[in-house]
């Protein structure tokens, strides 16, 4: 039974099975499959396996499916012999010792209280373990594949360049390459010509050199590949800096479930055993040189013809029983580990899916997560067992079984939140819907599961009328609308809109809840009210600017402390990371203030290449005036005099630009259709005093000054300085 029991393991993980029980029977009787209430009975002629409290066991075709492969494989079992078979030997030393190795750090994790490095640390080890005996499955079924292609004369003989494949291996490898700043070059001296094999399995053979020669570098080592041609054959040279193989280690490296000291025994011990044998299949051979803590070469020749596509395979023959087997059953069931990208925040644990969809724990949860499917990825099986805490989750097209103390409920497409506490479940339903014991719950309601049962209910609407008000000292106050029938709101503030970088949490009976953010930036709220049941209603999201360092530097600015503001809004542009065009223009006008056109331009153009504003265009346009660069002011004031004839700012430097050029006529239309639209408009009458001047008309000037002190009294200095002028050139 023993060599059975990870099988049946896995079944009974596909039924969500609270118990499994075997029992070995004297009698050949066979009655097949029995379902007994929420019990299914698999009778052998030998065996006798109940699993018990199913909650998978509604599809006959399944059970028999089930039934049937769980028959096939105690009959290989007694069919192979040990001693013989390859993989037997791998499922029984190999992958038990990878297997134990992540048993023993869950097991661990589940027993004793690590802090949060010692977890992640042990997580890392489960992880790691799991993931080798994929990679182990993979590269045997390879070899099992190249054997049947063999014997079957079917393999696909082509002619191949091999620059190419290199080229693609390389680029598929880039972010780990990127990662340890690996050098790399290719050396190709084989003048592009071509060899006669199978495509598929050479690119297999230089794939596992490569990703080896990149995996086992050091940081900023260096890789090269070279490819030469000798007349009759192609060699690919695969020459790295790396950890570099000891001596006595080198001649069984090549050889099947051999790994090397050197790398710690990482690996599957595989991987060379399928190059040499894809190297030999095509009459080749691969060779190894190393000097250990120095590097390593291996070299890969190939003759450029194969006379027949009767290839050999070197390898000792395996039982093929046993691995059409294994991927029979993956073919049909959800049996092969998949493990998604989970990534860690200061507020979550992160399961991200293949297809987008994510779940996120909160930290401090009390979870595990299981993810089976099939070798053709069209059916999986899913579960995530929540003890205690807060998860969320937003799943397309995947369904995934959850299970908490008091709840079980199986999602259809859904985005959820729920929240396992000592003596009840809540679960909210945003998108979709989910199936909770016999109930559906739709989109819109949620439950709450107790001892004694589920109850449904409709969620709570959003909190309207979400704002926010900002003070000087940095708080932030959220305001928002009440909700009928709420206890309290809860409300998110996080850096990010998919809310995994959580700044703070907040629970409160009020409508008015601050935060304190001394921190520039784009912040995004999340507010919802919770029922009487603690059931999350829908939420109401929002994105704010906190603009704390850049009103400061404002500040400073106007008071004239202009060192203090550049270092201010210097900090504000960095803060915001260089998306926001607001201390741009602030900085800007800092030293504009300081008649520092040079660096008043850079900074407005900065601005204008993040939001183009009418404002700050007006600005470079004056600062392009004050630096003497009439033709650039001018392609900016044009375009916006086409857009509107009657832009007064446009129409008051376009004048301004006449003046300087001795187009007094230009500059007095200009000047006289703004002052027809706002006859108050600053300076527009005192520039009307200096045309009429410059044309002669004494009296005119006269009368456009006094209408100049009129309307804008701060301008007393300009006009008498105009006045005093007039009148020495009067005399």
């Amino acid at each position: 039974m023993k060599k059975t029991d990870k099988l049946v393991s896995l079944v009974g993980e596909f039924f969500s099975a609270k118990d499994i029980k075997t029992i070995n029977k004297i009698t050949n009787e066979n009655s097949g499959v029995i379902v007994d209430n929420d019990d299914v009975i698999f009778d052998f002629n030998s065996l006798h396996v109940r699993f018990e409290g199913c909650k998978n066991h509604e599809d006959q075709e399944e059970l028999e499916l089930f039934y049937n492969i769980l028959d096939l494989h105690l009959k290989s079992l007694e069919a192979i012999n040990q001693d013989d078979n390859c993989l037997s030997t791998v499922s029984n030393h190999e992958l038990k010792n990878i297997l134990s190795s992540a048993k023993l750090s869950l097991e661990m994790l589940s027993t004793y209280d690590f802090d949060k490095d010692d977890r992640a640390k042990l997580l890392l080890q489960a992880f790691n373990a799991v993931s080798q005996s994929v990679s182990l499955f993979d590269e045997m079924v390879l070899m099992e594949k190249l054997q049947h292609q063999e014997r079957s004369k079917s393999i696909d003989i082509e002619m191949v360049v091999l620059k190419p494949i290199v080229e693609s291996i390389l680029e598929t490898l880039s972010s780990e390459i990127s990662t340890k700043a690996i050098k790399t070059k290719v050396e190709d001296k084989s003048e592009g010509h071509a060899i006669s094999a199978s495509a598929f399995w050479i690119e297999r053979a230089l794939f596992n050199l490569i990703s080896n020669a990149v995996k086992y570098n050091k940081e900023g080592g260096t890789l090269q590949i070279v490819l030469n041609d000798d007349k009759k054959n192609l060699s690919v040279s695969v020459i790295d800096s790396g950890i570099g193989i000891i001596s006595s280690e080198q001649e069984k490296v090549m050889e099947k479930f051999q790994t090397s000291a050197s790398t710690q025994n990482q690996g599957t011990g595989v991987g060379l055993a399928l190059v040499k044998a894809i190297a030999e299949a095509h009459k080749g051979k691969l060779e190894l040189e190393s000097v250990y803590e120095e590097g390593t070469i291996f070299t890969l020749t190939l003759p450029k013809k194969i006379t027949n596509n009767r290839i050999e395979h070197p390898l000792a023959v395996m039982n093929a029983a046993a691995v059409l087997l294994l991927v029979g059953v993956s073919y049909f069931f959800p049996v092969i580990p998949s493990f998604g990208n989970i990534e860690s925040t200061s507020a979550f644990d992160m399961i991200k899916l293949d297809n987008g969809s994510t779940i996120k724990i909160k930290q401090g949860g009390e979870y595990s997560f299981l993810d089976l499917h099939n070798i053709t990825g069209s059916k999986s099986y899913m579960r995530l067992s929540l003890n205690s805490g807060q998860a969320e989750a937003d799943l397309h097209q995947v369904h995934v079984n959850f299970e908490t103390p008091t709840a079980s409920f199986r999602n259809l497409g859904t985005e959820l939140n729920f929240e396992q506490k000592l003596d009840k479940g809540v679960v909210s339903v945003y998108k979709g819907e989910l199936k909770a014991g016999q109930k559906n719950v739709y989109e819109g309601e949620g439950f709450v599961s107790t001892a004694s049962g589920i109850q449904v209910v409709e969620l709570l609407d959003p909190p309207y009328g979400l704002d926010k008000e900002s003070k000087a000292n940095g708080e932030m106050l959220i305001v928002f609308n009440p909700v009928e029938g709420a206890k309290k709101y809860r409300l998110t503030l996080a850096e990010d809109e998919d809310f995994t970088q959580i700044i703070e949490e907040k629970e409160s009976k009020s409508t008015h809840v601050s935060f304190t953010i001394k921190k520039d930036g784009y912040y995004h709220i999340k507010v919802a009210a919770l029922d009487k049941n603690d059931i999350l209603g829908l939420p109401n999201q929002g994105v704010f600017t906190n603009n704390y360092h850049l009103q400061q530097g404002i500040t400073a600015r106007d008071q004239g402390s202009y060192a203090q503001a550049v270092i201010l809004l210097k900090q504000s542009i960095s803060e915001f990371d260089k998306h926001n065009a607001e201390p741009y223009s602030a900085l800007g006008w800092n030293y504009y203030l300081q008649n520092n056109f040079v660096q008043a331009a850079r900074y407005f153009k900065q601005a204008i290449a993040i939001r183009p504003t009418e404002g700050s265009k007006v600005r470079l346009a004056r600062i392009y005036f004050h630096l003497k660069e009439y033709k650039k002011a001018d392609k900016i004031y044009q375009p916006m005099l086409k857009d509107n004839d009657n832009n007064l700012d446009a129409l008051w430097g376009s004048a301004e630009i006449f003046i300087m050029k001795h187009q007094y006529v230009a500059a007095k239309k200009y000047l006289q259709k703004l002052l027809g639209i706002n006859p108050s408009y600053p300076l527009a009458n005192y520039d009307m005093a200096r045309v009429a001047f410059l044309m002669k008309n004494k009296s005119l000037g006269l009368r456009y000054l006094d209408k100049e002190l009129h309307y804008n009294p701060a301008a007393k200095e300009l006009v008498n300085d105009l006045k005093s002028q007039v009148k020495k050139e009067a005399h």
